[in-house]
């Protein structure tokens, strides 16, 4: 239970940042 928590904490935060991550350094995650 704690553990799927923590996956979904981690899938939205990746969720919001990837575009910004993306925006700041496109090639890195290519």
């Amino acid at each position: 239970m704690s553990k799927d928590l923590f996956e979904t904490s981690a899938a939205e935060r990746m969720r919001k940042e990837a575009p910004l991550a993306r925006r700041i350094a496109p090639r890195t995650l290519d």
